[in-house]
C-alpha cells in the first residue's frame, strides 16, 4: 500500500481508492485539498510505493488513463480566487524501447492514437552518442478533460541509456465570480 510521504496527513483522499492492488483516482470532480489528500497546513500530498504501481486516472467524459508508476504527486497553490491543483506522476526508469511502449501506451489512452512523435524521440536517442550528456526530450499534445488538462513527457540521457516518463497536468485556475 502507498502511503503519503507526509506522516502526519489528516484523512485518506476522498476522490482515491485501492481495490484488488489497483489505485483509482476519481479526477471528474472539482479538485479539493480533501479529495487528492492534501494536509491544511501544506501544499502538497505526494503517494510513493517502492516499487511501480498500477495508477487508473478516471477523467471527464468517461475516459480514463492506466499507466504504472511509483510516485503521484498532487499539488496547492493559493490565489486570490481560490486554491489551484496540479498533478505529476513518474515512471521508472526504464530502457529506451521499453520507455517508447509506455509513452505509445500513454498517448493512444489520451488521444486515440499513438503520437508519431514518439518514433522521432526514439530516433534522435537513437542517434545519439553514448557520451551524450543533454537528455532528449519528448512532450505529447495536451489533451483537455473539463477543467483538467493532461499531457505526456519523456526524457532519456544516452549517456545512462535510460529515461523514464511525467504524466502533468492542472486544473483551470479558478476565477472569482462576481
Amino acid at each position: 500500500m502507498n502511503v503519503p510521504d507526509q506522516p502526519d496527513v489528516e484523512r485518506d483522499p476522498t476522490a482515491r481508492t485501492v481495490e484488488d492492488g489497483v489505485e483509482t483516482w476519481d479526477l471528474t470532480g472539482e479538485p479539493t485539498a480533501e479529495a487528492l489528500g492534501i494536509p491544511s497546513d501544506r501544499m502538497s500530498a505526494d503517494y510513493r510505493s517502492d516499487e511501480p504501481r498500477r495508477i487508473v486516472l478516471q477523467l471527464e467524459g468517461g475516459r480514463s488513463l492506466r499507466f504504472e508508476a511509483p510516485l503521484l504527486s498532487f499539488t496547492r497553490s493559493r490565489g486570490a480566487g481560490g486554491d489551484a491543483f496540479t498533478l505529476g506522476s513518474r515512471g521508472a526508469t526504464v530502457a529506451p524501447e521499453d520507455l517508447g511502449t509506455q509513452l505509445a501506451e500513454l498517448t493512444e489512452q489520451l488521444t486515440g492514437d499513438p503520437d508519431p512523435g514518439i518514433e522521432s524521440f526514439l530516433a534522435a536517442v537513437a542517434q545519439a552518442p553514448d557520451e551524450q550528456t543533454e537528455r532528449v526530450r519528448y512532450s505529447s499534445p495536451e489533451q483537455v478533460y473539463g477543467d483538467l488538462t493532461l499531457g505526456v513527457s519523456a526524457d532519456v540521457a544516452p549517456i545512462a541509456g535510460a529515461g523514464r516518463f511525467v504524466v502533468g497536468g492542472a486544473w483551470a485556475v479558478p476565477t472569482s465570480e462576481g
